[in-house]
């Protein structure tokens, strides 16, 4: 399962993409490792790793489009099962020193619920995501809720600490840690242990609309990277 993965250094398209376009996910294009983790059961990773060995087009029931904006919602735009489940640890947030910037989504087609409440510490130095998602697969309805804090450096390296397991793999630029379960005080703590490594005056300072351009250019770098490597496909359209 540890094959080389050929992706790490992102490349521009042949063609600037275009915004409006639906795409999906096309699971034999993962590694090995890649499907491994992404996948919830051993039945899972054997249909995915199927897929693979046989170069099926087999792809995912979802349908978004990585290369628009993101939407900034209103706090009323949100689901009310999102709401409940974000909006208190915005508390913990503020009594961490993390301010609300904004809340924003993805635009998708499909059954797949998310937003994203993005934070600020006081300096603008370190950003927090509170991001939830809810899955409905025929009768199974998944909810996920974790948290990302980042930093961005004056060399575009991305410094994340989250603590969602590692799934995908990410342009080289993301130095990513993941820790599974790890409350938000604990991120915020081994976030700021991770940035007194850096080199005084080399983290950028951001405040709500550099926080969204940035947000926005990493989105455009990660569906680059994705759709680089046949991960992520056009979706077709819908049947009406």
């Amino acid at each position: 399962m540890d094959e080389p993965n050929p992706y790490q250094s992102p490349v521009s398209l042949d063609e600037p993409p275009q915004s409006d376009v639906f795409y999906t996910q096309r699971l034999a294009a993962l590694r090995y490792v890649e499907l491994w983790r992404t996948c919830s059961n051993w039945r899972s990773f054997l249909g995915g790793s199927l897929s693979k060995a046989l170069r099926l087009p087999g792809t995912i029931h979802t349908a978004f489009r990585p290369f628009a904006p993101l939407r900034v919602l209103d706090e009323r735009e949100l689901t009310a099962s999102g709401r409940e489940k974000v909006v208190p640890l915005l508390e913990s947030c503020r009594q961490l020193g993390l301010q609300l910037a904004f809340y924003c989504a993805g635009e998708r087609r499909d059954s797949f619920e998310s937003f994203a409440s993005q934070c600020l510490n006081q300096s603008g130095t370190i950003a927090a995501a509170l991001l939830w998602a809810r899955v409905c697969a025929r009768r199974t309805v998944i909810e996920r809720l974790h948290c990302v804090l980042q930093s961005w450096l004056n060399d575009d390296v991305v410094l994340s600490t989250s603590n969602q397991r590692q799934m995908l793999d990410a342009p080289a630029v993301f130095q990513r840690m993941h820790l599974p379960g790890a409350s938000i005080a604990d991120l915020l703590r081994i976030h700021s242990e991770r940035l007194q490594n850096v080199p005084l005056g080399h983290v950028r300072v951001l405040d709500r609309d550099r926080l969204l351009e940035r947000m926005n250019a990493d989105k455009r770098l990660i569906a680059e990277f994705h759709v680089r490597r046949g991960f992520w496909v056009p979706a077709r359209a819908p049947v009406v």
